[in-house]
């Protein structure tokens, strides 16, 4: 179960194009920013690839965390293939 903070990440998405990840970028970058979320690690940041006109990679993968809570959440997608990515609650608090 995720907290008040976290709840509206804790349902799994599907990425199936390239304007759906781009547009949950700028979503988890205003939540960084608001700190409703801290990033744990990733391959790049999220501002090398929202500001760049071609991915830095071919796999991008982000995990980010609640503060409150510790709940994780995990950012997948594969560009080189096509096959798209994921978001999903990887651990819960």
């Amino acid at each position: 179960m995720s907290c008040k903070n976290c709840e509206k990440w804790s349902e799994e998405k599907r990425i199936h194009a390239p304007y759906v990840y781009l547009d949950l970028l700028e979503k988890l970058q205003n939540a960084l920013q608001n700190k409703e979320l801290i990033i744990v690690k990733g391959t790049c940041s999220i501002e090398e690839i929202l500001s760049s006109s071609c991915c830095p990679d071919d796999i991008l993968e982000h995990e980010f965390s609640c503060p409150e809570c510790g709940a994780k959440f995990n950012l997948y997608v594969n560009t080189y293939k096509g096959s798209g990515g994921w978001w999903n609650p990887v651990e819960k608090a």
